[in-house]
């Protein structure tokens, strides 16, 4: 459900600048493995999509840093379907420090469905039906 599914990642230090702070690009890493991690959650895997010819690709993304993570720290990252369109849907994010519970971060990315061509094209009807449920919870 996206209303709590949640996954859980310590920050590596290779994702730190010097001060042990995460580098602002990595959190669209977080965001990605999240959003990657709930849709095989829900039943569509992206290796089982891109084999049927359907790709996600992103045509949009924020991201709003509250409070910086740092090396170590053990993020909850929380994604969350927010609309599905016919050719397109927007998932956002939060992310949270495990250990405080503070919010450190919020986010959104707006993905289309594009064919093997890279055309943008209607996703798959189980899976938009699938979507919108997850809205709805």
């Amino acid at each position: 459900m996206s209303n709590n599914f949640e996954i859980e990642m310590r920050v590596p230090y290779a994702h730190t600048d010097l001060m042990a702070t995460v580098y602002y690009g990595n959190y669209f890493i977080y965001f990605e493995r999240a959003r990657v991690e709930y849709l095989r959650h829900i039943g569509f895997p992206h290796k089982e999509l891109e084999k049927k010819g359907t790709h996600l690709t992103v045509t949009e993304t924020s991201c709003r840093y509250i409070r910086p993570a740092h090396y170590d720290d053990m993020l909850v990252i929380r994604p969350k379907i927010e609309n599905v369109g016919r050719a397109s849907i927007v998932i956002t994010y939060e992310i949270f420090d495990k250990e405080t519970k503070t919010l450190l971060t919020t986010g959104m990315t707006k993905l289309a469905f594009v064919d093997e061509k890279g055309k943008v094209c209607a996703g798959p009807g189980d899976m938009i039906e699938r979507l919108k449920q997850e809205i709805k919870k």
